[in-house]
């Protein structure tokens, strides 16, 4: 789980400066069809989904949806260093559904790693002049974190019965046809739709091949781990090593400032979901 934590970072932080965002990551889903169809093929597993799984990862799809929208409003209006660590606190986003959905218990532990993740929160998107600091970008955030939780949920019930290569097959068909609404949705304001789809692959081609290629490898991990029998908010929790390592990362690569004021409330996040673990 801490190699797919190393790993995950880097799909936003080589689409952070792609020409067309949405046609960026809508290469890097119809990629991973591609990827997890040729997997499936050469590992002999049927592409054909268990009825147990179909709703899950409907429900995946849709979180996913929701994730790689808010994802990628959230990184055109600011900095990854401070986003990212938002979008990726979906624990604490689990640990309320199952509260709310699952009827599980948690104990006041739990409650204080909630609390430090949200002080961490709002203090990593602070400015000098305000307290919030882009209110648009913080709402993507969370409905991107809200998103995340969702996908995590329903990926850990999927791996009781589906293949991880199977299960990505169909999952991302679903979500390639939801970033191509959304991809027209927002470009009729934005970017011109008819060319952007190319323009943006054959600029970035390059770095849709890295960011999907890892990004894949981080997922498979996390489906791997499910179907070894983790826990949503447990694996979901390891796998938050990426918040420093993102700020870190925007920090040597994309330049963004104040490092060590992020990463003092980047890892007060991480220490509200270790505790959630």
């Amino acid at each position: 789980m801490l190699s797919s934590a190393v790993i995950h970072p880097l799909r936003d932080l080589l689409l952070k400066r792609a020409s067309h965002h949405f046609s960026a990551y809508l290469g890097v889903c119809l990629v991973w069809i591609v990827i997890a169809g040729i997997q499936a093929v050469a590992s002999g597993t049927p592409l054909l989904l268990p009825s147990a799984a179909v709703l899950p990862a409907i429900l995946s799809a849709l979180g996913l949806g929701a994730y790689y929208m808010g994802t990628l409003l959230a990184m055109r209006r600011g900095e990854l260093s401070v986003y990212y660590p938002i979008i990726r606190s979906s624990p604490a986003a689990i640990v309320v559904i199952s509260w709310l959905v699952l009827d599980k218990s948690y104990p006041l532990l739990d409650l204080i790693g909630i609390l430090l993740i949200m002080v961490g929160a709002l203090f990593l998107q602070r400015t000098p002049n305000r307290f919030f600091g882009d209110g648009q970008a913080m709402a993507v955030a969370l409905i991107a974190m809200l998103g995340s939780a969702l996908y995590s949920i329903a990926d850990a019930h999927a791996m009781t019965t589906a293949m991880p290569s199977a299960f990505l097959f169909w999952v991302y068909i679903l979500v390639s046809l939801e970033l191509a609404i959304g991809a027209l949705i927002v470009g009729r304001q934005n970017e011109p739709v008819a060319t952007s789809l190319l323009a943006s692959w054959a600029d970035d081609w390059p770095r849709l091949l890295i960011a999907a290629a890892t990004s894949y490898l981080s997922y498979l991990l996390i489906l791997i781990a499910f179907g070894l029998g983790g826990d949503a908010a447990e694996v979901s929790a390891t796998r938050q090593f990426s918040i420093p390592v993102s700020i870190l990362l925007a920090s040597i690569f994309l330049k963004e400032p104040r490092l060590l004021q992020r990463l003092v409330w980047g890892f007060l996040m991480l220490a509200g979901i270790l505790i959630l673990s």
